[in-house]
């Protein structure tokens, strides 16, 4: 009686059809996941910016959160009556699995007007796909934003749509 059974050849054939296979969805499901990132940090970009301009329209005389070494003042949007947020948010593009972001590198990027010699405008930022975490907005005194990578280098204006700048909101101009 003989077994039927499979050759090492055919083995080898379908094993290889099914790596070309995963390698051809793996890229795909990596962009859909971007691509899914993006319209969450947009969304909630919004939502912190609708929280700042409730918080400054509420608050006496009218001030914006101050923001701590480039973080999002998220505790004092908690706080805040009437609450727009009722937890913190974080950048889903600093996560560990994305990135080294630990800490207070998770949550969004805010400077507020305390960081521009009172003027009154604010950046909110995610660092997003491919930004490193040490990237950072930044604004000057006319409410446009800067885009800072680390200390080496001169800042660059961002405008909308401009590469490497990350994905932000602003009251000023530059997002």
């Amino acid at each position: 009686m003989q077994k039927q059974g499979f050759t090492i050849i055919e083995l080898v054939i379908v094993i290889s059809v099914l790596v070309i296979l995963i390698g051809i969805a793996i890229p795909r499901m990596k962009g859909m996941q971007d691509a899914a990132y993006i319209a969450k940090v947009k969304h909630e970009l919004a939502t912190l910016q609708s929280a700042v301009e409730s918080y400054y329209a509420f608050s006496t005389p009218h001030t914006y959160p101050n923001s701590s070494a480039g973080y999002m003042a998220q505790p004092a949007l908690i706080n805040a009556s009437p609450q727009i947020i009722s937890t913190y948010l974080y950048d889903p593009f600093c996560s560990s699995s994305v990135n080294s972001c630990s800490g207070h590198y998770q949550e969004y990027g805010y400077i507020g007007p305390d960081n521009i010699g009172g003027a009154q405008y604010y950046v909110i930022w995610s660092v997003g796909p491919a930004a490193q975490p040490s990237s950072m907005c930044g604004l000057y005194s006319d409410g446009s934003v800067a885009l800072y990578n680390g200390p080496s280098g001169p800042p660059t204006l961002c405008t909308a749509g401009s590469p490497g700048c990350p994905i932000c909101v602003t009251n000023g101009k530059g997002c």
